[in-house]
């Protein structure tokens, strides 16, 4: 794993912490997935040095203000952008849990990108995996149970969401760590999630988006997110799929300087 300086966290909207390289070069904006935060993407940025990134904490997670019931995906899909314009971002990179605002965005806001890519992507409403909601529901009944114990991290981290990233020296230890920040108080209060599960994201919906769009995915990828890949490549006019083999869920992390290959020819392309 190679080493890099962890970027200071700062302010970078109304209850928004992010990160920021400071580059030179087209701005990047990033959004990580669930329990994680903009940190985790430090070494893939290491290998895009020709951009700036801006890697934005989504609500509820590393230094951003708790999530607000109420807040809807369209909500935080406008935050999002407001982030971009006033940071003059012009490429969307997403993973995992943050591809369900990233879609959104591309929904939504049609010009406020040249370039989206989406990497391990998910649909609000659309297939999920079997075995990740059994480890949602245990998660939820022993934080009622017992709250935030030490036992509900190495739950969540023995789920399918984190197989390979023993693969990469360090990264499990560095992906844990950022983990074992997280407060786990949605699992409380799934309202809090619902700015990031609703409403469903249909396919007349997706069809609509107009970026430059690039789908990443690994090989050994879980079915309903490849079930998902394929329904965006199939509804998007302007979509690009690139497999990554023997990868798992976390591609961007597993995988940096490949994915970092790919994702460079896309927003030069753009």
């Amino acid at each position: 794993m190679t080493a890099t300086k962890s970027l200071e966290l700062q302010q970078i909207g109304e209850g928004l912490a992010g990160r920021d390289t400071r580059a030179e070069g087209e701005t990047v904006l990033w959004l990580h997935g669930y329990t994680l935060d903009s940190s985790s993407f430090e070494e893939a940025w290491s290998f895009l040095p020709r951009f700036r990134h801006v890697g934005l904490d989504l609500p509820g997670h590393g230094g951003s203000a708790r999530m607000t019931p109420g807040t809807t995906l369209r909500d935080l899909a406008s935050r999002v952008v407001d982030v971009a314009t006033r940071e003059g971002a012009l490429h969307l990179v997403a993973l995992s849990f943050g591809t369900i605002v990233g879609l959104e965005v591309a929904m939504r806001h049609a010009k406020a990108f040249r370039t989206v890519t989406l990497a391990a992507p998910a649909i609000a409403g659309g297939p999920s995996d079997p075995e990740m909601a059994r480890a949602y529901q245990r998660m939820s009944m022993l934080y009622r149970m017992a709250g935030r114990i030490p036992e509900l991290v190495r739950m969540w981290l023995a789920s399918p969401a984190w197989r390979g990233v023993e693969t990469r020296e360090g990264l499990r230890e560095r992906l844990a760590e950022i983990v074992g920040r997280h407060g786990f108080e949605e699992l409380l209060d799934r309202s809090r999630m619902s700015m990031f599960t609703g409403p469903p994201q249909s396919e007349v919906e997706i069809a609509g988006i107009d970026a430059r769009l690039l789908i990443l995915l690994g090989s050994n990828e879980m079915p309903a997110f490849k079930t998902c890949a394929a329904t965006i490549e199939r509804c998007v006019p302007r979509a690009k799929r690139e497999e990554l083999p023997g990868v798992e869920h976390l591609c961007i992390l597993q995988a940096p300087e490949a994915c970092a290959r790919l994702i460079e020819a896309h927003l030069l392309a753009g």
